[in-house]
């Protein structure tokens, strides 16, 4: 999300994201072109319908197209693994602590309350963690709790 607001004025609009969505319609166009040249290439041999030839142009052209698809799709899950890996664990930590409210229910007032007198160091392990799992590592909590040297 940074990257691409600090990308958006880039020359030509190009992003991350709108590269990493380029290179993907890029691979569908690959994949497209080859499925293409097999039906309207490949001839029948003989009487039997499953006896199928290619001329071997084709043969060489389709090998060809393969090899950059693979590595076209290479680039594709390498850049997702670069630039929306931390939006996937993000989204998957969100769904976690959804699961664990339903679960669980809300956070303890017992330690909300401590947390708004102030009284750090009142707060024990356990409840360090229901603070993380129930309200999340960018709750307002938890980044409060976490700038207290006694508990880090």
């Amino acid at each position: 999300m940074y990257t691409e607001y600090d990308s958006r004025n880039r020359v030509f609009g190009i992003n991350p994201k709108s590269f990493y969505y380029f290179v993907r319609n890029l691979t569908n166009l690959i994949a497209l072109t080859i499925a293409l040249i097999n039906i309207f290439t490949y001839e029948t041999v003989g009487e039997d319908p499953d006896d199928v030839q290619q001329e071997s142009v084709y043969e060489i052209v389709n090998i060809i197209l393969t090899i950059i698809q693979i590595c076209v799709a290479l680039a594709l899950v390498i850049m997702w693994a670069y630039f929306f890996r931390r939006r996937h664990q993000a989204v998957k930590w969100e769904r976690m602590i959804d699961k664990n409210v339903k679960k669980q229910g809300i956070l303890p007032t017992a330690i909300v309350k401590k947390i708004e007198r102030g009284e750090y160091e009142k707060l024990e392990k356990d409840e360090c963690m229901s603070i993380m799992m129930l309200k999340g590592a960018n709750s307002e909590e938890f980044k409060t709790v976490k700038e207290e040297p006694s508990l880090f």
